[in-house]
């Protein structure tokens, strides 16, 4: 019998940094959640990348998240 996955609640912040950096915990996160060792979940909000985009030019940063992280973010469970 497997356990269940343990559980992940990022919002933009974590996003934007785990783009930023590889070597952060954001980064880690979402390496965590790419490997499917937990399970993420995000507001409906920035499950877009329109929204997520939008989120980093706000803060004036000239970097795109990886698509990987981006499709990550689309296939999350809604917190609640």
């Amino acid at each position: 019998m497997s356990l269940p996955l343990k559980r992940a609640v990022i919002d933009t912040n974590v996003l934007v940094s785990a783009a930023l950096s590889s070597k952060g915990n954001p980064a880690q996160i979402m390496n965590l959640v790419s490997d499917r060792k937990i399970q993420l979940f995000c507001c409906p909000a920035i499950k877009t990348q329109e929204n997520i985009i939008s989120a980093v030019e706000e803060l004036g940063i000239l970097v795109e998240p990886p698509a990987d992280y981006l499709a990550l973010v689309s296939e999350s469970t809604d917190s609640k």
